[in-house]
């Protein structure tokens, strides 16, 4: 039998670390090598040039938050170029590039990923942007990736250490905002959705205990 729970009316603010994820206002996303981009309607089209074997998209909205061993969370809506041997999540540092997370190929239309990435090193600022891999410089002339609704929280700095919910996890917290995407800070914790959420977990593991011929 499923038991009620009682949630107390708490704030649990969540930044996300991209600005202007969903792309209205283009000139926060700069191409820093290999291509060129356009915005339409909130979906940002990055279109390689041939000059290069990788093409590199940064948003510039550096923002200091993170530490060694920070977990952060992203989740963008994509269509990945078959031509691209890789497209990543490129993490970078006001000083370098900080490390990288390889996202799937698409099957031909946009659709959300989400990934989580633990920062082995800090060197102040963090930024985040879009890097696509092709085998070599005349490869990527006029090849089209597009993306859009661009989300980074860093869970550990939300959360606090050890507490950092997982990918699956935050997928479903974020259902509760349209495209599962916002900008600037927002209240985390929604007291129906996180019932709802319950609720769902609990009848799954009594259809578990069941099919295994228990009694929940």
């Amino acid at each position: 039998m499923l038991e009620l729970v009682t949630f107390k009316t708490i704030d649990v603010p969540v930044k996300s670390i991209v600005k202007n994820g969903n792309f209205n206002d283009g000139f926060s996303w700069v191409v820093v090598l290999g291509g060129s981009l356009s915005v339409v309607n909130n979906v940002i089209t990055l279109v390689g040039d041939g000059s290069s074997s990788s093409v590199i998209l940064k948003n510039y909205n550096d923002i200091n938050v993170s530490e060694v061993d920070d977990i952060l969370y992203v989740s963008i809506e994509i269509k990945t170029n078959p031509s691209a041997t890789k497209t990543v999540i490129q993490f970078f540092s006001s000083e370098a590039t900080m490390g990288s997370s390889q996202l799937n190929k698409s099957d031909g239309s946009i659709k959300r990923q989400s990934l989580s990435y633990k920062l082995g090193q800090t060197y102040g600022h963090l930024a985040l942007g879009v890097r696509l891999y092709f085998t070599d410089v005349p490869s990527s002339a006029n090849k089209e990736t597009k993306f859009t609704n661009l989300l980074s929280i860093n869970l550990t700095q939300a959360f606090g250490k050890g507490n950092e919910p997982s990918v699956e996890q935050m997928d479903k917290l974020l259902e509760q905002y349209p495209n599962s995407w916002f900008d600037s800070t927002k209240n985390i914790f929604n007291a129906k959705h996180f019932m709802t959420m319950y609720f769902n977990k609990m009848k799954e593991l009594n259809n578990a205990i069941i099919e295994l011929g228990g009694t929940p």
